[in-house]
């Protein structure tokens, strides 16, 4: 099967509620690409988000800052397709590669490098990822250059100054307080992804692990502690997790109950082109269902 008539699909490499990605190989330069082939549910307005996000993006040197490269966009038999570099495989396949056994400092410390000079050059640009996680940054060629690696999928990025209370961003066990709250939301979630990744690679296990939003706020709380009164007071879904009592005499946010509380996937619905597994913080996997969950006692 021929994409264009420039490229041809010699394997399919990944699928997702978005699509396919195909592993193609260029004719008129005999290079190996990957192809992003959008499911043609997709809204235009989805899809050119994400291709004007990948034109600025393309405005800087992709090797110096450890972003994807991007190559070319197209219709293809009413599905739109992005070209964009091979690389080799995500750091989620690598760590199940290795049953997840943790990563040395020394193995994580030029991922985090590489993805905050990525982070960067985004910020020069204006431009928040905003779904950072483990599945998103991929390893270039592991086996010549261990460890080099790029931030891949701006399908979700977006200007920084579109951002808007409330909007709900980010992989659950990646998710930064602010966006569970409805607080004002800046590339400050980025960093915060970026921390659960670092966490993950060094525990072999999600920081805050859970099903549902209500229980990756209780990790955040028991790990962190509650957030401060006057960000549980500003946020617009703060009693989606905390109730308040003694409201006219010392009035104190707590910390809903379970049985208080909505599941995931009624409080917030799946992003647009996202299944709630892929929002999980992994690709539609079986496997990624099942991966270890961290238990408190471990770290504490």
């Amino acid at each position: 099967m021929d994409l264009s008539g420039r490229y041809v699909i010699q394997d399919f490499i990944g699928e997702g509620s978005f699509g396919k990605v195909a592993k193609c190989l260029n004719l008129l330069n005999n290079e190996t690409v990957a192809i992003k082939i959008h499911k043609s549910h997709l809204s235009n307005a989805d899809i050119h988000q994400e291709v004007d996000m990948l034109q600025q993006i393309s405005t800087l040197d992709p090797d110096q800052n450890n972003l994807v490269e991007f190559i070319d966009a197209f219709d293809c038999e009413n599905c739109y397709c992005l070209a964009f570099e091979m690389l080799d495989k995500s750091l989620w396949d690598l760590m199940k590669e290795r049953h997840f056994q943790p990563l040395t400092l020394n193995e994580i410390r030029p991922i985090t490098q590489q993805v905050l000079k990525a982070f960067n050059a985004l910020k020069g640009l204006g431009i928040m990822h905003t779904d950072v996680k483990v599945d998103n940054i991929m390893l270039v060629n592991h086996q010549d250059q261990p460890f080099k690696v790029k931030l891949i999928d701006f399908g979700l990025a977006l200007p920084v100054r579109k951002a808007k209370v409330g909007m709900t961003l980010q992989a659950p066990s990646f998710r930064a307080p602010e966006v569970f709250l409805g607080l004002p939301i800046s590339e400050a979630i980025d960093m915060w992804g970026l921390g659960c990744v670092i966490a993950f690679l060094y525990f072999g296990n999600y920081l805050f692990p859970g099903d549902a939003s209500y229980e990756e706020m209780k990790a955040i709380c028991q790990m962190l502690g509650q957030p401060d009164a006057h960000l549980l007071n500003a946020g617009t879904k703060t009693s989606q997790y905390f109730t308040k009592t003694g409201r006219f005499i010392n009035p104190r946010w707590r910390l809903r109950t379970n049985n208080m509380c909505v599941q995931n996937t009624a409080m917030f619905p799946a992003l647009p082109g996202i299944s709630h597994a892929t929002a999980l913080g992994h690709q539609d996997d079986p496997h990624h269902r099942h991966a270890p969950h961290l238990e408190w006692g471990s770290i504490q």
